[in-house]
C-alpha cells in the first residue's frame, strides 16, 4: 500500500475487520466565529476552536490589547472644549484635537492683538481717506493705505518715479528700436510708442507660419541682424508699405499696385 494516498483510500484497502474495530469520527456542529461572525465548521479534533482562521484570532487579541491599553490611559482635560480625553502619546498634550488645538492658538493670538491694538483713525497716504486699522495691524510697520488697491497704485507710482518700472520686454524693445535707428525710415516720426518693427522683403508671414512667434526671441534676433532685414516704420507707413506692396497676400504671388513713390 502507498504510504503517500489519501486517508479514505487507506481505510478502504484495510481488512473489514480492521475496519469495524476503527472509532467513529465526532461529528461537530457548525459555528460562529468571534470576530468576523461567518460560520464555519472545525475540524474533528478542533473542539475549542472559537475563530476561522489565524488572522481572525490575531486581530481579536489585538483588540482585546488595545482596549486594555486604552483603559489605563491618563484621563487629560482639553485646554479647550473641556472634554475629557485620553491621552495616547504623551502627557503633555493639551487638546483633544488639531481643531481644539487651531481654535486655541486663534483665541491666544487675537486676544494679544487687541490688547496692543490702536483705534486711532488714520488717513489714507493714495486717496486720503479716513480708515480704522484692525487688530492684527503691524506695530513697527503699520498700515498706511485703506486698501490692497490703494497699495499697488502707490507702489506702482513710486517705481515709475524712480524709472524702475519697466518690464524685460520693454527694455529688449527698446533696444532692438535703438539698433534701427529709433525713428521712422520713411516719414522720420521717432515717438517709440507708435514705432513697428517691419520686414523689408515683406516676409513677416513666413516667420509667423514657422512658428517663430515668441516676442522675446524675434527682438533678439532683430538686435542680432546684421543682414539689413528688418526696418524701423510708424505705424501709419508700416500700413502703407503694407496695402502698397500687398503683402498680405505674398503668398499668392500678387504683383504689387502701381505706386511710383510709395514714402510719399
Amino acid at each position: 500500500m502507498n504510504a503517500f494516498a489519501p486517508v479514505c483510500q487507506q481505510t478502504l484497502a484495510l481488512p473489514v475487520a480492521v475496519q469495524a474495530a476503527q472509532p467513529e469520527p465526532v461529528q461537530t456542529a457548525g459555528r460562529v466565529c468571534l470576530f468576523c461572525g461567518k460560520a464555519f465548521v472545525p475540524w474533528p479534533t478542533a473542539t475549542k476552536k472559537l475563530y476561522c482562521s489565524k488572522t481572525c484570532k490575531a486581530k481579536w487579541f489585538g483588540r482585546i490589547k488595545k482596549a486594555k491599553a486604552r483603559l489605563n490611559r491618563p484621563l487629560v482635560q482639553c485646554g479647550f472644549c473641556g472634554i475629557k480625553f485620553s491621552a495616547k502619546r504623551s502627557l503633555k498634550r493639551q487638546y483633544c484635537s488639531h481643531s481644539c488645538r487651531a481654535q486655541a492658538w486663534n483665541r491666544i493670538r487675537r486676544a494679544e492683538a487687541a490688547a496692543r491694538h490702536d483705534p486711532t483713525p488714520r488717513k489714507c497716504g493714495q486717496c486720503g481717506d479716513d480708515f480704522s486699522p484692525g487688530i492684527y495691524d503691524r506695530l513697527r510697520s503699520p498700515r498706511r493705505f485703506c486698501s490692497k488697491k490703494c497699495s499697488h497704485v502707490a507702489w506702482v507710482a513710486k517705481l515709475r518715479e524712480s524709472g524702475k518700472y519697466v518690464s524685460s520686454y520693454t527694455k529688449l524693445r527698446l533696444r532692438a528700436m535703438e539698433k534701427l535707428g529709433a525713428k521712422c525710415a520713411w516719414c522720420g516720426f521717432s515717438e517709440h510708442y507708435a514705432l513697428q518693427i517691419d520686414h523689408v522683403n515683406g516676409n513677416g508671414w513666413a516667420e509667423r507660419i514657422h512658428g517663430r512667434r515668441n516676442e522675446y526671441r524675434f527682438l533678439s534676433r532683430v538686435i542680432k541682424d546684421t543682414s539689413g532685414e528688418y526696418q524701423c516704420l510708424c505705424a501709419n507707413c508700416n500700413w502703407k508699405k503694407r496695402w502698397l506692396n500687398r503683402e498680405n497676400f505674398m503668398f499668392l504671388n500678387r504683383s504689387p499696385r502701381p505706386v511710383s513713390q510709395p514714402g510719399a
